[in-house]
């Protein structure tokens, strides 16, 4: 898991799946890296915003704005790319991580 190509050895590639994981083989694979394991927790923290993401559906919040609407939750514009960048910040610094 922490090699490349680790995450394509999986047999269950959720993201929910993926960040257990990671959080295993940071725990298992290098119990003195408090950095990784802290970086994993991050992503496991980030499974459900992702999930409500990508799962989202066009249509109209309260409002009347257009919107991706998945279980109450009305993404902007602006939540899309916040999120993105802290989804990427996220993957940026595990990269890092798993690299030094």
């Amino acid at each position: 898991m922490l090699a490349p190509g680790g995450v394509a050895a999986l047999e269950e590639r959720t993201a929910g799946r993926v960040a257990d994981q990671l959080l295993w083989a940071a725990k298992h694979a290098r119990p003195d890296d408090e950095a990784l394991r802290a970086a994993a927790r991050r992503f496991q923290a980030l499974v459900r915003s992702r999930n409500n993401l990508l799962h989202s559906k066009p249509g109209l919040a309260a409002d009347g704005a257009a919107r991706l609407l998945r279980d109450r939750d009305a993404w902007s514009p602006a939540e899309i790319i916040a999120i993105a960048i802290t989804f990427d910040a996220c993957a940026t610094e595990i990269e890092r991580l798993i690299a030094a």
